[in-house]
This record gives structure tokens, C-alpha cells and sequence, in this order.
């Protein structure tokens, strides 16, 4: 049989049925035995057996825990076999102050258990389980309970000085492997500290912003195992460093004098100074007397109050020795009207005082006296002065010459060419003359002479004269050297065009004189002249006569000269405006004689006189030029404009998919470039253009005929094309389906359901979004079709929800959805009922509070109880049991509820015991007394002294008082139950025996 080990077996002849049959399942299988009872030879109708064979309960909770010192468990006991009770017991454990608990009832351990040590200990726990009469095997659940940690260390604060290091705090403990966790509070002014941290407290750089002590508290948790001990605080007190100190003196002074340094009073500091030459004072404000230059550089002086130093305050002090009387140096002699440059060797940090002739002064380390006279010789005198302290007088004596005036100078000139040119200057005393000239002439002669003088010798001459080294202003002399007109050639522009210029030009003779004289009255003076706007009177003889100052020579020469007409400029024009692509024809008038020469737009030129261009572009687009020639004689140009037409360039955009419920997203951008910027849209649909169709941008609105059709084409066609033809470009729009969403019939459900189960489907889109206007959850998550709703408490009292399915992954699409409304019916409510005592033999009633309508009870197990399906069932006190209530409501939703009924027998109290050490009989044990958990132990002797108290029984007494045995006598007790199944006072005597 499946779920019985036990083979079959057939034709037994024996009268007893002794077979063990072994359950390997967890629920109980029934095992039919077939009996045919025989007698004489007869056999009777056959009978048939049942045996039940229940399942063996095997624990199937955690064999064990870490738990933390006198903190409650959570453990619930659970078994492979549906409603196994359970006992449970532990024995007193060495580190443990719990006393031994044995034939707890129930399926919860909540025990706190308390570790005395610095160490973990192990307390184990022997749990028996049992379900339809049937015990289980013995299973031990371990509990490791950790000690509580405790901060041992022996200091717990330190005081430092601020921007001074706070020493590492080694933190130590009873129990050893913990950590430490610690946050830390501060004062205000206190920066620089950690405010929390694990481990040791590192060494932190505090610094105390204000005037007072400030102080940095941490509380620091020790832990093991994750098992928090008791927090202790640690106290670092932070001194405020003083302010630096500022310093004055009388800085710099000279040498020999007294040095005075000064720094603010601050009460309760010390001074510390020290400076250059090994100067130290604990002086507020020293004094260093006849000082020397040793006593110049920095001086420090540091204050300490509380025992915190402040940092240095520093000053530099100057100690100006006499400086040295300085030399002069100077530029003298000089001459009047130049600069008088004096200067001294640079002495650090000095001022200079110059005095001298004509009321001079300078506070110049190097003085000039630009322009100098006369009147500035004499002697000149310098101090310099270093940090007040001036040095000896220098002295120089200086000279300033005067300057000669400049010469009067003159020559013979003009002259003509290969005769002298005679120089010649007044006399100056003591002077002497300096000339220079062109072709790199040069003399120092008073009067010199240029013999056998060329062209190149004609020019500027210039003359200074030199007293005393001073040198006069120049004097200048102009020298003309003319050349003798000889064999003159002549030249002209002929022949020309009229309205052109006649350009006559001449042999160039230096000096020389020029007359021309022509036809139409024509006379110049110029060498070189021209007649602009010629015409046809100005042809004829033009003749040029030529002479020099200084020559008697006089030339006379003639030249023809010759004027062609000048065409008028002929008609152009042309056959535009034309598209690009076309021939281009222009057309000049004809002129007889005459050749022809076109310009225009792209580098175009042609010799033709009616040209053509074929295929066109913008580039050809502009104004053409063209101009006649006859007789050499070129026209002005005649100009005519071309208008070269682009093609439209037409872009619709590219193709577009849209949503049948988005439709009205649906937006053009067409572009047009070249020849136009306008045009206009059309549709192979019925929809409409909006603003207008001949907006280049705007929004096509499909109708219900293009959405049933799936597509519709847009056509945009260029407008206002001057010359060339239309062009067009278009786009398709593909329209495609909505998406369909589905969220599920409405549904009822009982507020204590596990949730609504919910079945959407949504189709086109690739998911769904569930959303609530409760405030519930959805598992695994709201994207989940077929999530389960859990309703909140708040939905629950409202007992209405409306669950939203949204299509998500859209697309091009927009989301749509679909409700669903769930009615949440109330349960039926059961209040905790918790734990009830009845004496052993002794009957309650269970009174559970139950709120509903048209309720329904049922009790299991129906175990002692005088009714199952009553409201209020009275139970006999036989054993511990778990009784669960199972309403329904009138709706048909069910609520449970468990309450514990524990059996309390007699307290049977011993009245000896005989605390010897046999380990018999050592401690005067009150069974069933651990089950009053309120119960008081007092114990007396017989003068009313108190021996023992128990507050709860938790641990029996030994038969000692102060750690000390008593002697063998009759003792007194009082036992107060403190629980409603006793309501008197216990009392009576208690020998020990030895």
C-alpha cells in the first residue's frame, strides 16, 4: 500500500494480528486487513479490519540560534505532521541564571535567557513532538546566548590643546573579539573630529574656534556578535589656543641706539622671545640698548595660557648703519642746452639730498638738468640717508660751456655744368668749420670750393662751427648746377581716340625752361604736358623750345600729332529671364567697320557680335557688357541684365508611422529652396491641412477613411516658379492599430483573503501597469498581468477599491486601459485571546470577542471541551492545549483565532530537605511553582529574620543565608501565588535536616 513500508501479506491462518506497520508519509493512511473466519470446514462472509496508522512527527524548525543576553526569542516550533503539539524542556546551564524549566506545552519559546559570563553559552532545549497520540523523537534546538560586553578602560577622557592631536583611544572590554561603534557630540567651536566610527578612537587634529574650553563627548557601544553591551562615555577637553601675539618697535633705528619691542597684555600668559645675535627675554616687552647691526633680522614672541602656546607673532627689525659719504659722477663739461646728468653709487634703502648753483635741489638718486645754461656751473653737493640716519657731504664741481651761434654761409650758384661752385661763412674766433654736401662732399676749409661742378654736385650744402667743443646750429646753402639743353628728343601718345589724352614728353635737361605751342591755340610751361578729351582740332604740328638759367644755349624741336573719332557705345540686349538648363542669346547693334568684345558673369567674353550661352546656370545670371572698336578706337560699353531662373527644390520629409489613437500627432515640415520659397500640399486621402495647405509646416488631420485605410500620401508642389516648371516631392503616413487592454471581470473578495488574484491581457502593447486608487500592494509587482492585489488596511475599511490596467511599451501609440471594481467584504473579528490558567480538574469558559454578522463557531480540537460549535465553550482542565476558533461570517468569509489553555496542578510543598551535597534532596523544591511566574518566596527564621527571598521562582533555596549554610532548625515560609487561581497567601515550616 503507498505510504506503508510493509509488504502484503495473504492466507495468515493465526487468530492475532501482531504486524507493526510503518507510516513513511506525514498524514495517517488506513491499512484494511481482510479476515474470513472458517469453522468445520464452513467459511462465514469475510470481515474487514481498518487500522489507522498515524505518521511519526519529526521536527522540521532550526536546530539552532544566536540570541543576544536577556533578550526574548521568536522561535516557533514546526513539524512535518499538520497540528503536532509540542513539550519542551531545559536544564540549568553553568553561566545561565535561568532555572530549569522541564513540560512547557506549545509551539512558541520566547524565553530570555541571561548570560552571567564574558563568554558565549550553549543552552539546549529537548523538544518532543506529538500528533494524533503519537510522539516523535527527542529534538535539540541550541540557543548560543552572547555575553553582554562591558568598556573596561580605566581613563575615559583626556585634555589637549587646540590644533593639538588627541591621542588614539584603545578601547578594551570584559569580552574579548568585540567592536566598538561610537558617534560623537561636540561644542560648537570644536572642528576637526570624527562624529562617528568603528574601532578604536583614531588620533584626530581638534582645533577650538573660540575663547572657552570646549569639549568632544562620544558614546561608544561595544558589540559582539552584533549584540549591542552597555555604552559608555568618553570625554576629550579641547583648551582654545591663544591668539598670536602682534609685535611693535620703534624699527628700523640706527646703530647705537636703544631697540623698544611691545606686545599686547593677555591675562594670565607667560612670554617667550627670542631674535637674532641669540636674544631671549621672558620679558612682556624687552628692550636691546646700543644696538648693533647684529641685532637686525626677525623677532618671535610666543604667549602660553593653560599650557597652550600660541603661534609666533613675528616682527623684522632694521638696525641702519651711517652710510658712507658718496662720490659724485657727472657728465661735465657739457654744453648749453644739452643735459647735466648726475648719479651716485646706489646705497639700500637710502634717500638722496642734492644741492648746487642757481638754487638747485633733488631728492634724485641720479638728478638731470635737461637745457642746461651757463649759469649751472659751479660745485654740487650730495648726503644720502638710510633709515634716518645721513651720511657725510659729497662734493663735484661742474662746467657748462655756451654755444656758438650758427655761421652766416652763401655760394655763387647758380651755375652751369663743369663750372666751380664758390662756398663761403663769416669768421668765428677759435672756431672750427665743419661742411658736408651731395655726392659725398665734405670739407673743413672756411671757404671751400667744388671745382668743375656736374649735375649731381647741384643741392643742399650745410656749415657748423665748433667752440670749445660746443657745436653751432647748421647753416644751409642751396647749390643749382644746370645742364646745357642739347639735341632734346621729343615723343606723344598719337595717334588717339577722341575724347583720349594727348601726352607730349621732352628730353629732361636739370634747370631747363620748356615752351610748347600746337594747334587749336594749344601753350604749356611743362616739360611734360598732356591735353585730356582730345578732339579731332587737336591733330596738327605741336613744337617745344628750351633754354637754362646760366647756359646760353636754347633748343628748339617739333612732333605730329594725330586724332582718330571715337565710336558711340551700341544697343545690347538679350532674351531673357530663362530657367536653368536653356540657351542664353544676346544681341548687339551692328556698326560698320567695327569689331566686338562681350564681358559678363563666370569670366564669359566673346569677339561675336550676337552670342549665345546654352545651358545655363545661376552662375550666367548678371549683367553682360559690350563695346565696338573701329580704327583702334574702342566704344563705351552697352550693358544688358540676364535673369537665370533656379528649379524649385521640393522635400516633403521622410515617411511616418502613427497610432490610430494618436493620429492627431501627425505634423509635416516640407522644405522648398532654388528658384522659390512657396508652395502648396495635397492628400491622396480626405483628412485636412492645418493652418492651410500652403503652409510648408504644419498638421495633416487624418479622416475616418484614411485610418480605416492604413496609409495616406502627402504631395507638396512648388508655386510662384518664375521660368521654370513646378516641381513636386512627397511622403507616405502609415497608420497603424490601438492597443486593447483587458483588466478582468469585477471581483469579491473577504478582507482577511491573501489578496485579489488578478488575470489582465493587453494586446498591440508589449506590457501593462497596475495601479490602485487604494493604497495595497501588487505581488510579485504591479507589472506583473497576473499580479495578486494585496488591499490595505485602508481598503479594507472602505471595502471598495477600482483597479486600473495601463498599456505600456506603446509605441507610437497612447496608453489605454481598463478597470476592474473589487468589493471587499469584512471578516469576521476576533480578538486575542492569549494565555488562560485553569486548575487541574477545575472548569473555565473561553469568552472569546467576536464582532460580525450571522456567525458561525467551530473549536478544535474537541478535547474537553463541553461543546464545539458554542460561542462559549466551558473546558475541564486535564492537559495543556492550543484550542483554535474558526469563525464564518454571514458573507462566508472565515477568521481564527488560538488561545492557550494551560492545566496548573496542586503546589505540593515540601516541609524538609537536606542541603549536605549528596546532590538528594539539596534544595527545597516547590514543583509546579515555576508555572506562577509572579510568584514571592520568603523565607524566615523563627526570631522573623529573612532568610531567602524569590521574586518568580526562578531558583530554589539552597539552605543558605549570605552564602553562608544555616543550621539544621524549622524555618517559615510565605508564598504569595500573585495569580488569580490562587488568591490567598501560602504559608508554613520548612525543617532542614543535615
Amino acid at each position: 500500500m503507498a505510504g506503508i513500508s510493509n509488504g502484503p501479506v495473504s492466507n495468515q491462518t493465526t487468530s492475532t494480528i501482531t504486524e507493526t506497520l510503518v507510516n513513511t508519509t506525514t498524514s495517517p493512511i488506513t491499512v484494511l486487513y481482510l479476515v474470513i473466519p472458517s469453522a468445520n470446514g464452513c467459511n462465514s462472509a469475510s470481515f474487514t479490519y481498518s487500522v489507522t496508522v498515524n505518521p511519526t512527527p519529526q521536527i522540521t524548525s532550526a536546530a539552532s540560534t544566536i540570541v543576544c543576553n536577556s533578550k526574548a526569542q521568536n522561535y516557533t516550533i514546526t513539524s512535518s505532521v499538520t497540528g503536532s503539539s509540542y513539550t519542551w524542556s531545559r536544564a540549568t546551564v553553568p553561566g545561565i541564571s535561568n532555572l530549569t524549566v522541564s513540560n512547557q506545552a506549545g509551539n512558541i519559546i520566547s524565553e530570555s535567557l541571561t548570560n552571567t559570563t564574558s563568554s558565549p553559552v550553549v543552552v539546549t532545549y529537548v523538544i518532543i513532538p506529538a500528533a494524533n497520540g503519537c510522539a516523535g523523537p527527542a529534538f535539540e534546538y541550541k540557543v548560543t546566548v552572547n555575553p553582554t560586553p562591558v568598556i573596561t578602560n580605566t581613563s575615559m577622557s583626556q585634555t589637549v590643546c587646540s590644533q593639538g592631536s588627541a591621542s588614539s583611544v584603545s578601547l578594551q572590554s570584559n569580552v574579548s573579539s568585540v567592536t566598538f561603534a561610537w558617534t560623537a557630540t561636540a561644542s560648537a567651536e570644536i572642528q576637526g573630529y570624527s562624529s562617528s566610527g568603528t574601532g578604536d578612537i583614531p588620533v584626530q587634529t581638534l582645533v577650538n574656534s573660540g575663547n572657552t574650553q570646549g569639549k568632544i563627548t562620544y558614546v561608544i557601544t561595544p558589540l559582539y556578535n552584533g549584540c549591542p553591551g552597555i555604552p559608555a562615555n568618553y570625554v576629550v577637553f579641547v583648551n582654545p589656543k591663544p591668539a598670536t601675539p602682534t609685535i611693535a618697535a620703534n624699527s628700523p633705528v640706527c646703530e647705537n641706539y636703544t631697540l623698544n619691542l611691545t606686545t599686547p597684555t593677555i591675562a594670565g600668559a607667560s612670554y617667550s622671545w627670542t631674535g637674532p645675535n641669540g636674544f631671549v627675554s621672558n620679558v612682556q616687552n624687552p628692550s636691546i640698548s646700543n644696538v648693533t647691526s647684529a641685532a637686525a633680522g626677525l623677532y618671535l614672541v610666543r604667549v602660553t595660557v593653560d599650557g597652550c602656546s600660541s603661534d609666533a607673532g613675528t616682527a623684522t627689525i632694521s638696525v641702519t648703519p651711517t652710510p658712507a659719504k658718496p662720490a659724485i659722477v657727472s657728465n661735465s663739461p657739457v654744453c648749453a642746452g644739452t643735459t647735466l646728468t648726475l648719479s651716485t653709487n646706489t646705497v639700500a634703502g637710502a634717500s638722496y639730498s642734492w644741492t648746487g648753483p642757481n638754487g638747485f635741489t633733488s631728492s634724485l638718486q641720479n638728478p638731470q638738468i635737461s637745457a642746461s645754461t651757463t649759469s649751472a656751473s659751479g660745485t654740487y653737493t650730495l648726503t644720502v640717508t638710510v633709515n634716518g640716519c645721513t651720511s657725510p657731504a659729497g662734493t663735484s664741481t661742474l662746467v657748462v660751456n655756451a654755444i656758438p651761434q650758427a655761421p652766416t654761409a652763401g655760394s655763387n650758384s647758380p651755375v652751369c655744368e663743369n663750372s666751380n661752385v664758390n662756398l663761403f661763412t663769416n669768421t668765428v674766433s677759435g672756431a672750427s668749420y665743419s661742411w658736408t654736401g651731395p655726392n659725398g662732399f665734405t670739407s673743413t676749409a672756411q671757404n671751400p670750393v667744388v671745382a668743375n661742378a656736374k649735375v649731381v654736385n647741384a643741392g643742399k650744402y650745410f656749415v657748423t662751427v665748433t667752440v670749445n667743443g660746443c657745436t653751432s646750429a647748421t647753416t644751409e646753402v642751396n647749390v643749382d648746377v644746370n645742364s646745357s639743353p642739347i639735341n632734346p628728343v621729343l615723343s606723344s601718345s598719337s595717334p588717339v581716340c577722341s575724347s583720349g589724352t594727348i601726352q607730349l614728353t621732352a628730353t629732361t635737361f636739370t634747370g631747363a625752361i620748356y615752351r610748347w605751342t600746337g594747334p587749336n591755340g594749344f601753350t604749356s610751361n611743362l616739360q611734360n604736358p598732356e591735353i585730356p578729351n582730345s578732339t579731332l582740332a587737336n591733330s596738327g604740328t605741336y613744337t617745344v623750345t628750351i633754354n637754362a638759367p646760366g647756359c646760353t644755349v636754347t633748343a628748339t624741336k617739333s612732333i605730329v600729332v594725330k586724332v582718330n573719332q571715337t565710336p558711340l557705345a551700341p544697343t545690347a540686349a538679350n532674351n531673357s529671364p530663362l530657367c536653368v538648363g536653356t540657351t542664353l542669346n544676346l544681341t548687339a547693334q551692328t556698326v560698320s567697320g567695327a569689331s566686338y568684345s562681350w564681358t559678363g558673369p563666370n569670366g564669359f567674353t566673346s569677339s561675336l557680335q550676337n552670342p549665345s550661352i546654352s545651358n545655363v546656370g545661376q552662375v550666367n545670371e548678371g549683367e553682360y557688357k559690350v563695346t565696338v572698336t573701329v580704327d583702334n578706337c574702342t566704344s563705351a560699353a552697352a550693358s544688358t541684365s540676364v535673369e537665370v531662373n533656379e528649379s524649385a527644390i521640393v522635400l516633403a520629409g521622410a515617411n511616418q508611422t502613427v497610432c490610430a489613437n494618436n493620429s492627431s500627432n501627425i505634423f509635416y515640415s516640407g522644405s522648398i529652396s532654388g528658384g522659390t520659397t512657396t508652395g502648396i500640399w495635397s492628400s491622396n486621402g480626405s483628412g485636412t491641412f492645418s493652418p492651410s495647405n500652403t503652409s510648408l509646416s504644419g498638421r495633416y488631420v487624418p479622416s475616418a477613411a484614411d485610418m480605416a485605410r492604413g496609409s495616406v500620401n502627402l504631395t507638396l508642389t512648388s508655386t510662384n516658379n518664375k521660368a521654370c516648371s513646378a516641381s513636386t516631392s512627397s511622403f507616405t503616413i502609415t497608420i497603424t492599430p490601438s492597443p486593447v487592454v483587458d483588466a478582468g471581470a469585477d471581483q469579491e473578495i473577504c478582507a482577511n483573503d491573501e489578496g485579489v488574484m488578478l488575470e489582465g491581457s493587453v494586446a498591440v502593447a508589449s506590457g501593462g501597469v497596475w495601479t490602485s486608487d487604494g493604497s495595497g500592494t501588487f505581488v510579485p509587482s504591479n507589472t506583473s498581468l497576473q499580479a495578486t492585489y494585496v488591499p490595505s488596511e485602508q481598503d479594507k475599511e472602505k471595502g471598495f477599491v477600482t483597479l486600473k490596467l495601463t498599456s505600456t511599451g506603446n509605441g507610437l501609440c497612447l496608453a489605454v486601459f481598463d478597470e476592474m471594481d473589487v468589493t471587499i467584504i469584512a471578516a469576521p473579528e476576533i480578538e486575542k485571546m492569549g494565555l488562560r490558567y485553569v486548575l487541574e480538574g477545575q472548569r473555565i469558559t473561553l469568552n472569546p470577542v467576536v464582532r460580525g454578522q450571522g456567525l458561525q463557531f467551530s473549536w478544535s480540537p474537541n478535547l474537553y471541551l463541553n461543546s464545539s460549535t458554542e460561542s462559549n465553550p466551558v473546558v475541564t482542565g486535564v492537559e495543556d492545549q492550543v484550542y483554535t476558533l474558526t469563525v464564518t461570517g454571514a458573507s462566508g468569509c472565515v477568521s481564527e483565532e488560538q488561545v492557550m489553555v494551560k492545566v496548573l496542578k496542586p503546589i505540593v510543598i515540601p516541609n524538609t530537605f537536606t542541603p549536605n551535597g549528596d546532590g538528594v534532596n539539596d534544595v527545597w523544591s516547590i514543583k509546579e511553582l515555576w508555572k506562577y511566574p509572579g510568584a514571592k518566596v520568603k523565607i524566615f527564621n523563627r526570631y522573623g529574620m529573612e532568610m531567602f527571598r524569590s521574586d518568580g521562582y526562578n531558583e530554589p533555596w539552597d539552605g543558605t543565608y549570605n552564602g553562608k549554610p544555616l543550621p539544621v532548625a524549622t524555618y517559615y515560609y510565605i508564598i504569595d501565588i500573585n495569580s488569580p487561581i490562587y488568591k490567598k497567601l501560602l504559608s508554613g515550616s520548612i525543617t532542614i535536616v543535615r
